[in-house]
């Protein structure tokens, strides 16, 4: 005799299905869990379409604020280039400022140079040695000139860059 003990047992394929189903169940948690929430992004209207400006002076006070949000920095100066996609701009009260344009500009041809008026739109990242180790591998920034991005914390990442012509001498914006 059996040790059954007189009830029914279940099928073979109770368990593997229970199992089944709980790894389905965790993952659909898991899921939901993680998914991105779309939120509609509300900037101040401005004539930028949205994106906020940041005057030079504004800026220098604190480029961190600007963190991982979009800004537009208007007509700032190119002071040096530092490499193929690399360069300081002039900014008030403060050490040259580094700035890096964003690959698809570099895929363009978009180069500027020095004394270059220019409007930049981008976002504000940390630097540190891993990012500078990985632009020097690429040829972004010179090897030489490592050490003179390598002085700011933050770095301006341009995805779009707009080089401000001066009007010729002797003639207005208008002619």
């Amino acid at each position: 005799m059996g040790a059954s003990g007189g009830g029914r047992s279940l099928p073979d394929w109770v368990w593997p299905g229970l199992a089944f189903l709980s790894i389905a169940a965790l993952l659909g948690y898991l899921y939901w869990a993680t998914r991105e929430v779309e939120v509609p992004m509300m900037e101040g209207g401005s004539a930028t379409g949205g994106t906020p400006r940041a005057t030079p002076a504004e800026f220098a006070a604190a480029p961190g604020r600007w963190s991982g949000r979009l800004v537009r920095l208007d007509s700032v100066l190119v002071a040096e280039r530092l490499g193929r996609a690399a360069f300081t701009v002039e900014l008030p009260g403060r050490p040259r400022y580094p700035v890096v344009m964003e690959r698809w500009l570099i895929e363009q041809g978009v180069q500027v140079t020095m004394q270059d008026w220019v409007t930049l739109v981008g976002s504000v990242y940390a630097l540190n040695d891993s990012v500078l180790n990985v632009w020097t591998q690429r040829g972004i920034v010179d090897p030489a000139r490592r050490a003179d991005v390598a002085q700011d914390s933050t770095f301006f990442l341009a995805d779009s860059l707009e080089i401000l012509i001066p009007p010729l001498p002797g003639r207005t914006s208008g002619s």
